[in-house]
């Protein structure tokens, strides 16, 4: 049996019991009838002979008429008795099993009343042994009506008080009084669905006192597939439901605390996405998903920025540059990571423009040139200390510049008669043939004369080997 104190949790589906009520007022009502029929024959029976229209009022399956001793006392006829008998209390009686004591009861009282109706004499000791027989047979009959109630009626009571013992017995014990009864049935359809309920109520009963809400939990929900529901189990899976899920968001939060303490951030990220899923809104949600991003970020800037110190090590400056920007990306505000990509950044830009110097040497040529690169490599031996590869381009431009100060000795030779004008530099008076210093670099000649079209030469000073000699004249007359 369950406990008083889980009657209100393990209640039955309300629409089985108002079921079941519905069905123990009819089987009262139709005891009460029989009784009214009988009192109403005691009263008219004087007016009215045996043979007469009954109407039958006995429960389901029966079909015997309320005739009492006094009936067939008052009858004058045996044929009437004979008739009324064969009629209704014959066929109430062989439907009576005769796995019970009723039915072998029944079976005596029939074989008596086939012997007494198989005498050829038909007198009054025959009347008189006849309602003998069929009053001991509606007393049979009342009793056979009285055990059939009283047994639904525990069966009712075993369901209402989920004890599936009582309840498995009083089932066999109605079977073996009508297998074929139709108020039976429902019970029958639904037999082993009742036993499972009975045992879900014993298991949420026990869970409850144990304090295992889970269980307990899924104790009442089975019941409820089962399709026995009920308003108070329905209130009580929702307060367990909200429970369970406020633990479940506590043991969430717990472990994903446990989880920031030890470090470890990545699965308190995981975890954190767990109580997000329960209660997003919460502010504790929020406020630990901020600090855990944070934590992370932190964790993979630090990443970032130990991988890209470890290529400025190697001098690797654009995978270093890629990783520091990749820190910024993460916390733009990480002086780490800003102070590493401008360095990366200056020592890849002065590479390239120091490169280009040593590509194109021979534009050294220009003052705004030379400053350009005095500049560059100013600037690239405040950081050459911490690049290998920026220090040699340095040094590989700064003798390229030094080597372009020192002009070199051309021979201009000449007609003696054009004005020779070398662009960027000056004139040349006229004359046979000279030297002149011209740093490294590409020059035009032009030779200018009275009368003749200028004509235009192109010579580039090297910066080392030899200087090959140059002849300039006068252009084609005009």
């Amino acid at each position: 049996m369950i406990n008083d104190s889980h009657v209100g949790v393990l209640l039955a589906s309300k629409a089985n019991k108002d079921k079941t009520q519905r069905l123990q007022l009819l089987l009262t009502i139709a005891v009460a009838f029989v009784v009214i029929t009988v009192a109403i024959f005691l009263v008219i029976a004087p007016a009215n002979s045996i043979g007469s229209s009954q109407t039958d009022s006995r429960p389901e399956k029966l079909n015997a008429p309320s005739i009492s001793s006094t009936d067939i006392k008052q009858s004058s006829g045996l044929d009437e008795v004979i008739r009324s008998y064969s009629e209704n209390i014959q066929p109430a009686l062989q439907k009576l099993s005769p796995e019970t004591v009723f039915g072998i009861n029944a079976a005596e009282i029939l074989s008596r009343i086939d012997s007494l109706l198989s005498t050829e004499g038909r007198d009054a000791r025959l009347l008189k042994s006849l309602k003998v027989a069929i009053t001991e047979a509606e007393v049979l009959i009342d009793r056979y009506q009285k055990e059939w109630t009283a047994a639904l009626v525990r069966l009712e009571q075993a369901f209402e008080a989920h004890d599936s013992p009582v309840f498995e017995r009083e089932i066999e014990n109605l079977l073996m009084l009508d297998k074929n009864s139709l108020l039976l049935k429902p019970w029958l359809d639904n037999r082993l669905n009742i036993l499972q309920y009975f045992r879900l109520v014993k298991d949420a009963g026990q869970a409850r006192a144990e304090s295992k809400l889970k269980p307990e939990l899924n104790a009442l929900i089975q019941i409820v597939d089962l399709g026995f529901p009920d308003s108070e189990i329905a209130s009580r899976i929702k307060e367990l439901q909200h429970t369970v899920t406020e633990n479940k968001f506590i043991d969430h939060i717990d472990s994903t605390n446990r989880l920031i303490s030890q470090g470890l951030f990545t699965q308190a990220s995981a975890q954190i996405s767990l109580e997000a899923a329960i209660f997003p809104q919460r502010p504790q949600v929020k406020e630990l998903a901020a600090s855990i991003l944070e934590e992370i970020k932190a964790i993979d800037v630090a990443e970032f920025i130990r991988v890209a110190d470890a290529y400025a090590g190697s001098d690797q400056w654009l995978e270093a540059r890629d990783n520091y920007g990749k820190a910024k990306a993460v916390i733009s505000t990480s002086k780490a990571a800003i102070t590493g990509y401008e360095l990366s950044q200056t020592i890849l830009r002065l590479k390239n423009e120091l490169q280009d110097i040593i590509n194109r040497p021979l534009r050294l040529k220009s003052a705004e040139i030379r400053q350009y690169a005095q500049t560059l490599l100013s600037s690239a031996a405040q950081v050459s200390q911490v690049s290998a590869s920026l220090n040699s381009t340095r040094l590989q431009v700064k003798t390229i510049v030094d080597e372009n100060a020192v002009p070199r000795s051309l021979w201009l030779e000449s007609d003696g008669v054009a004005r020779i004008r070398v662009q960027g530099v000056g004139y040349i008076s006229p004359t046979k043939g000279k030297f002149i210093n011209l740093r490294a670099g590409d020059y035009f000649f032009y030779a200018e004369c009275k009368g003749y079209k200028d004509k235009l030469y192109k010579l580039t000073i090297p910066f080392e080997g030899i200087v090959e000699p140059i002849k300039v004249a006068c252009g084609n007359v005009i």
